[in-house]
């Protein structure tokens, strides 16, 4: 090989071979450089305590220069730059090509550091990507899920580094990829690991014939770590769903702003746990707790708006599996309250219940049958009582509504009669109270 400053055959024939000597020769000669290539490779030797790390980056290309300056720019933060960085490692000079490292020290535990390579060779700068590192924090691996069945299975991860104490660990899961984020729909129940190890933890109720896309977890007082992301099918079944529920059992009538329950019950072939989704025909639906199979539950609910409404409801057990809508059940809300008045006795005289002269006021002589004329056109009646004095006498359900007051006195007595009725929707109306004289013999 000629040097000098001449290149070789060899080397004429492949520009990207060129001789470290030439390379000094040509800077000498003012030849162009172009920029170098360097790359941030990681971290390693990290203490969990902060005292030490090392920070490893490697030299691809000199950028035609002889030799190249490379270093690490450190921080707490991100910068675009590597010039912002708050601190830099001391500079070696590389005169071939691979990698380099430096250990910096004076950290603390649980904070993340950000670094990258750096490298110049006299004309241009180049860096590499942004890495980071958090002394103490727990290091997680994924590893493929097993015992997988149509409704469960067992997610296994490993914790590479607990960050010299105790950790928490437990999985995320969807099903649906996640990629980069951690926002899973699912998590499992946490374990202690007191030392580095495999874990594993079952889930159930899971989807058949889905599949399930999880990230393996580990936590300590210096961070969080998150393994990559995996996944597994859960397999086909054949489960059967869950029974037609029993229609709803509840009140016919209510009225607006209360509340109403109803019962229902289905079984499932299998014997799987229930839940029940329920349609208040309102607009609302929701679904009960899980319940075992056969047991009867208690629904509840209060309607805002007079009208009529169908509840209806369906049956879904643990694994997924519906059954079909229930029979309706009616209910009507309302809030008109009944028309009532009492017909007997008037303005008169009575004689032993019947009215022989018209007076202004009532009198009464012996016994007498308050009468009341009751209606309502939507729920219907439920009761009708009777008061004297305030106090409730006698209750009835069934037209006519009437009542026999036969007082034992002899002497006139002044009583206050009133009759209050009640419809099936709970809505009550009081008569206009009546006063009357009364003398039995």
């Amino acid at each position: 090989m000629e040097t000098g400053g001449n290149r070789t055959e060899s080397q004429s024939e492949n520009p990207l071979s060129i001789d470290p000597m030439y390379c000094r020769n040509a800077v000498a000669e003012n030849i162009q450089l172009f920029p170098p290539w360097v790359l941030t490779t990681g971290s390693s030797n990290i203490d969990p305590w902060g005292a030490h790390a090392t920070l490893h980056g490697a030299l691809w290309s000199r950028g035609g220069a002889s030799s190249c300056d490379v270093w690490f720019a450190w921080d707490t933060r991100y910068w675009f730059s590597h010039f912002a960085y708050a601190h830099k490692t001391p500079v070696q000079t590389m005169t071939g090509l691979g990698s380099f490292s430096h250990t910096i020290t004076g950290l603390q535990r649980g904070t993340t550091y950000h670094f990258r390579a750096v490298a110049y060779n006299g004309e241009w700068y180049d860096q590499g990507w942004d890495l980071v590192f958090t002394p103490g924090r727990p290091r997680v691996k994924t590893l493929a899920a097993t015992q997988i069945k149509a409704y469960g299975a067992t997610l296994n991860g490993k914790l590479e580094d607990n960050g010299d104490v105790a950790c928490n660990v437990w999985f995320i899961y969807d099903t649906v990829p996640h990629n980069f984020s951690t926002e899973y729909r699912y998590k499992t129940e946490s374990q202690i690991l007191q030392s580095d190890g495999t874990f594993g933890i079952k889930i159930d109720r899971l989807l058949h014939s889905t599949r399930y896309y999880f990230r393996a977890a580990a936590s300590n007082d210096a961070g969080t770590d998150y393994g990559e992301e995996r996944n597994f099918t859960t397999a086909k079944s054949n489960n059967n769903p869950p029974t037609i529920p029993n229609t709803p059992q509840g009140p016919r009538w209510g009225q607006p702003e209360k509340t109403y329950s109803f019962t229902t019950s289905s079984k499932d072939p299998e014997g799987n746990r229930i839940r029940y989704f329920v349609d208040w025909g309102d607009g609302i639906k929701e679904w009960t707790e899980y319940e075992s199979s056969g047991t009867i539950i208690n629904i509840s609910h209060a309607w805002n708006e007079t009208g009529d409404y169908g509840i209806r409801v369906k049956a879904e057990d643990e694994y997924g599996a519906n059954s079909s809508w229930s029979p309706p059940a009616d209910i009507t809300i309302e809030a008109t309250p009944p028309a009532i008045s009492i017909i007997k006795p008037t303005n008169g005289l009575y004689l032993f219940d019947t009215r022989i002269i018209p007076l202004l006021k009532v009198r009464i002589i012996g016994k007498i049958t308050v009468v009341a004329n009751v209606s309502d056109n939507i729920s219907g009646i439920q009761k009708v009582e009777f008061y004297v004095d305030n106090n409730l006498e006698y209750i009835d359900d069934e037209s006519p509504y009437q009542w026999t007051y036969d007082e034992l006195a002899i002497l006139f007595h002044r009583h206050t009669v009133k009759v209050k009725a009640t419809d099936k929707a709970g809505n009550t109306k009081e008569s206009d109270e009546i006063k009357v004289w009364i003398f039995n013999l």
